[in-house]
């Protein structure tokens, strides 16, 4: 063929290209043939549909059509007992390929999940895990790879992130991984609830990448912010594919009570109450893609939880679990006047079906408003605004003018929510007022721990002056980071809240003025009455919540006390309850684990203020010494009876799906190619291809917008240290898609090309494409990092 034939040929195949763009709008909601119902009912003429069922959904594949992707199915397994959940969860992978691979799949479990026990089976042989130091079990995995050996390794990168790796899967011959955790389940407003997570939504990175060699397989580069971006980050599959993997849900739930009454609003199952009062569901055919959080609420009949202490010992020691419920109490009077901040996540990952429902949730909370209550709203994404100069009255005329700010509001840019942080928390709450901070985002960022830190040391700051702000957080969308909403609510004295794609926004909304409408203990003391405690955690008593028991975990020595008094404030009052005793009803040594992931969790969250060396050393013998997967502690089981191939297997990353409602790529996620190139590699290379689609188009994590400023807010008071200065924001730049490009796409297809783009690079890490190779063209800008301008505030005050 002539040059200039290639030329034409690749011209056309552009146009085709171009068309395609233009039909896929019409196309935003699914391939043909699969009904794709609506999510959410809105007002105005938003609709939004989204995967609901495998469906015709074609699956990603290896490049050469040897098979699917190694991780074929996932089996949860879990029984529900009062206030605890044993959960297993079985990973069955599979190697399509003629030769040995090796698997990487990056997944979530619960925040607050205790996860004590792994086992790998490989036919009628299983191998239970060591739990070792997480350096040295990366060592033993390393060798036994090498060596030609199965092995698996189960690493946490973040409370509710892990990574599994399997080595040297034999071509043919499944492997079950089994994980066994444990957790509290979360009791709000007369509902019992228990959440089983997904899928890993993609997060904001920020920072200065550091170059090197990464620390994982994901899409992100490490940065000086974020050292284990490339740990976080997994590829996912495309608009109108999937992964091929699919997962299963078997519940049991002995409640102790009879149960009333249970709703699942975000999955299809099936069962019922059995004949022995407990409840039995499995998730239904046709809701199988792990693509948004399973949610299951059910109530009990008799009285609401009351003050309990559940024991595990006897009277030699032991620990246990103290449950603290304020006692029903009509004071609306003593909640005293309020000034809310409705802090609102405008950024690329709020796009479409999340900024709805959250808009949805914002209009029902101002109409909520108390004429008493000030308010004012606070965006954030690339950089924050406000809706009014200072707190407003909540009278008509300014509930008329901030909704129709939440109408106006569009998403797109970076997620700098620490910037939303500082305006939230940085000036004094109006005079005579508590201030509430209602957060509402997706939480897909990757600095939980500084959230946190930050959060907790301005909450300090305003007590030091004698104010009180708290602060709640709302995730939205189908399966956004719990662990974010969780730091924001611990670290600002109060609750998380989530509103799935598949809820009213109203509930949620009645969910957090049902907290904050009623007086809140403050001041809680504990009569132990001779009871010798040895461990509490936490360590500092919570203010409790009338819709919301608080779970403290402790451990003691000698005999059990048989009842507790409880003294606290709500207000003004003193109010007081007792706590009687009573043996736990989960296994044994479930009540244990449950507190040594409590301490655990609290010298993790003082380790992100202080950073002292002793805290991980600390943490690290509690994981060896009960057998707790942690940041610094992993398992490792080994199969030594055989040897599998060369000691160089392939590895494939294994991609996960989209979380529903969310648009990948303004989320700033790589999408793999509907084939996947896998090859063995000397590196140990991902082995990953990317789509181009995305060529100068709009990647909210990653871009500029030109002359965009941080926000104007008030400096940290010198009680509060002073964060490192960060760049002037990567907000997104607005970019072009394929059919805007078209015709220069066309007329460069006819030129003469010299070589080709080569997709795959032999670097470690994901396989990226190179701007330095002729002809190829960069698909993402990198903002330069200088120090921000501070100005005068334009918060209120």
């Amino acid at each position: 063929m002539t040059t200039w034939g290639r030329g034409a040929v690749l011209g056309l195949g552009t146009v085709l290209l171009w068309l395609t763009a233009l039909l896929g709008r019409a196309w935003a909601a699914g391939p043909p043939g699969v009904d794709l119902p609506p999510l959410v009912p809105t007002d105005g003429s938003d609709r939004f549909r989204a995967y609901t069922d495998p469906g015709e959904l074609p699956r990603l594949r290896l490049a050469d059509g040897a098979g699917e992707l190694p991780l074929r199915h996932t089996r949860v397994r879990a029984r529900i007992t009062g206030l605890v959940a044993q959960v297993e969860v079985t990973q069955t992978y599979d190697n399509p390929y003629p030769e040995p691979i090796e698997a990487v799949y990056v997944f979530p479990l619960p925040e607050n999940s205790a996860v004590d026990d792994m086992r790998m089976v490989i036919g009628d042989r299983e191998v239970v895990a060591e739990i070792q130091r997480r350096e040295r079990a990366r060592r033993t995995y390393e060798q036994a790879r090498r060596a030609g050996h199965t092995a698996a390794l189960l690493e946490q990168e973040r409370t509710n992130v892990f990574t599994q790796s399997v080595a040297n899967l034999a071509p043919g011959e499944p492997i079950d991984v089994v994980i066994r955790y444990v957790q509290d389940l979360s009791y709000d407003a007369g509902s019992y609830e228990y959440v089983f997570p997904m899928v890993v939504g993609p997060r904001y990175v920020d920072g200065a990448p550091r170059g090197g060699r990464p620390s994982g397989t994901g899409t992100k580069a490490d940065t000086d912010r974020v050292p284990d971006a490339s740990r976080v980050s997994p590829p996912v599959a495309g608009p109108g594919t999937r992964t091929g993997h699919d997962i299963s849900i078997e519940l049991r739930v002995d409640a102790g009570l009879p149960i009333r009454g249970f709703d699942v609003p975000t999955h299809a199952v099936t069962g019922g109450l059995e004949p022995d009062g407990t409840l039995a569901l499995t998730l239904a055919e046709g809701a199988t893609i792990p693509n948004r959080d399973f949610v299951l609420r059910y109530r009990v009949a008799g009285p609401a939880v009351r003050p309990v202490l559940l024991l595990d010992g006897d009277d030699q020691g032991g620990c246990f679990n103290l449950v603290v419920q304020p006692p029903d109490v009509d004071v609306d009077g003593l909640v005293g006047a309020r000034e809310l901040l409705f802090v609102v996540d405008v950024s690329g990952s709020m796009s479409g079906v999340p900024l709805a429902i959250g808009k949805a949730a914002m209009r029902e909370a101002i109409r909520r408003l108390r004429p008493v209550d000030t308010f004012n709203i606070v965006t954030f994404a690339g950089h924050t605004g406000l809706a009014f100069d200072q707190p407003r009255p909540a009278n008509d005329q300014w509930i008329r003018e901030a909704l129709a700010f939440v109408d106006g509001l569009r998403a797109g840019g970076s997620t700098e929510i620490l910037d939303a942080v500082d305006v939230a928390l940085s000036t004094a709450p109006g005079r005579g007022r508590h201030r509430y901070v209602f957060f509402l985002t997706d939480g897909y960022v990757a600095i939980e721990d500084e959230v946190y830190a930050r959060t907790r040391r301005w909450i300090e700051v305003l007590a030091k002056r004698g104010q009180r702000a708290r602060v709640f957080s709302l995730g939205v969308g189908s399966s956004p980071d719990r662990e974010l909403l969780a730091s924001l609510a611990k670290a600002g004295d109060g609750l998380e809240l989530v509103l799935t794609t598949r809820e009213e926004p109203r509930e949620a909304v009645d969910r957090f003025y049902g907290a904050i409408d009623l007086p809140i203990w403050t001041d809680l003391e504990i009569d132990w009455g001779g009871m010798v405690v040895t461990s509490l955690h936490p360590s500092s008593p919570p203010d409790l919540f009338a819709t919301r028991p608080a779970v403290l975990h402790g451990c003691y020595e000698g005999p059990p006390a048989a009842e507790l008094r409880l003294r606290a404030r709500d207000g003004a009052r003193q109010v007081q309850a007792i706590a009687p005793a009573r043996r736990s009803t989960v296994a044994p040594g479930v009540v244990t684990t449950l507190w040594a992931r409590a301490r655990v969790e609290e010298l993790r969250r003082t380790l992100s203020i202080e950073g002292d060396r002793g805290q991980v050393d600390e943490i690290t013998q509690l994981g060896l010494d009960h057998r707790l997967v942690t940041p610094y502690t992993s398992f490792v089981a080994v199969d030594r009876t055989r040897v599998v191939g060369k000691g160089d297997p392939a590895r494939v990353v294994q991609p996960v799906e989209v979380p529903e409602g969310v648009d990948a790529e303004l989320a700033g996620a790589e999408v793999a190619r509907r084939s996947m190139e896998m090859r063995a590699l000397a590196s140990e290379s991902a082995v990953y291809d990317f789509d181009d689609d995305s060529i100068d188009g709009e990647h909210a994590y990653d871009a500029p917008a030109l002359g965009s400023r941080r926000s104007e807010r008030e400096e940290p008071r010198t009680e509060l240290e002073r964060a490192d200065a960060k760049g002037g924001g990567c907000a997104h730049r607005r970019g072009r898609d394929l059919a805007e490009l078209g015709l220069p796409l066309l007329l460069l297809g006819l030129r003469r090309r010299r070589g080709g783009r080569r997709w795959l690079s032999r670097s470690r890490g994901p396989r990226r494409r190179s701007s330095t190779r002729p002809g190829a063209r960069a698909s993402r800008w990198r903002c330069p990092r200088t120090a921000p301008e501070h100005r005068p505030s334009r918060t209120p005050r």
